[in-house]
């Protein structure tokens, strides 16, 4: 249609609806500070995780039978049920930005610097990042424009990690795993590296490379860059951090209503 119908209004209650190709998604809510524009983009977002579970090819398959019933596809809706809770409760979402742990800053200036090493460096690796649950520790991406990913991708990334409890299941994993806004028609490689499973702290690192050959060396980053930590004693540090705050928004409740923090990440690139 030229003109859908985007939003209706009914009394106190609020319907968006969002159309994607052959997808269609529909939220309703009764939340007086939601507005259409948040609903819309929450609706994006469940969109985006959608797609990197089964890639824009799930566009085809509707085309071709549009009965058919997707969450056969999926396996497991998790991730998306996650997404649509985070998104009410995390403001990263609203402004595309990734959730930060806070740390000290000489402490985050090391943690960047053991994963920009050259120990640690593969590449077909577009990114590595030190996380903790949905949040991030440190991070290092490719210098070229055309390799660099988006805040909402790496959210998607980490919020697949952490609904399907990826970390439970060993001490490293290895998945396909499709990136939107980098490109929706493939699977890049995300490699999953527990290195404090107390503290839930993990490594993750995205290749576009699925060969045998990049496991190995991703797995050989992964320990080049745990015995850093260690050797350092900076993965006990990390852990003490997280035992004392679990994320950056936790500091709102130091704030007084007439003012507000804002905890910021600048982002180091280094080259493959």
């Amino acid at each position: 249609e030229e003109d859908p119908i985007r939003s209706v209004c009914a009394g106190g209650l609020k319907i968006v609806i969002l159309s994607r190709g052959n997808l269609h998604f529909v939220a309703a809510s009764s939340v007086p500070h939601e507005s259409e524009a948040f609903l819309q983009l929450q609706l994006e977002y469940i969109n985006h995780q959608l797609l990197s579970m089964l890639t824009s090819a799930v566009q085809a398959t509707l085309a071709r039978k549009p009965g058919t019933d997707i969450r056969s596809l999926l396996g497991c809706d998790a991730p998306l049920r996650a997404v649509a809770l985070q998104a009410e409760e995390d403001l990263s979402f609203c402004v595309d930005s990734i959730p930060t742990l806070c740390l000290n800053d000489s402490l985050r200036v090391e943690v960047q610097r053991v994963l920009g090493s050259r120990e640690a460096r593969v590449s077909t690796c577009l990114c590595s990042a030190l996380c903790c649950r949905r949040s991030l520790l440190g991070l290092v991406q490719m210098k070229r424009a055309d390799t660099r990913l988006w805040a909402s991708d790496l959210n998607l990334a980490l919020n697949f990690v952490v609904s399907q409890k990826i970390g439970v299941r060993g001490e490293e994993t290895w998945t396909p795993l499709c990136l939107p806004r980098f490109r929706a028609d493939v699977n890049v490689q995300v490699y999953i590296g527990i290195l404090d499973a107390k503290a839930n702290i993990y490594l993750l690192m995205i290749s576009h490379d699925n060969s045998p050959d990049t496991f190995d060396q991703l797995r050989a980053s992964r320990r080049a860059i745990q015995n850093a930590l260690r050797r350092d004693n900076m993965l006990r540090q990390l852990s003490r951090s997280v035992s004392h705050n679990t994320q950056a928004t936790a500091y709102y409740s130091y704030c007084k209503e007439s003012s507000a923090l804002h905890f910021f990440y600048k982002r180091h690139a280094v080259s493959p």
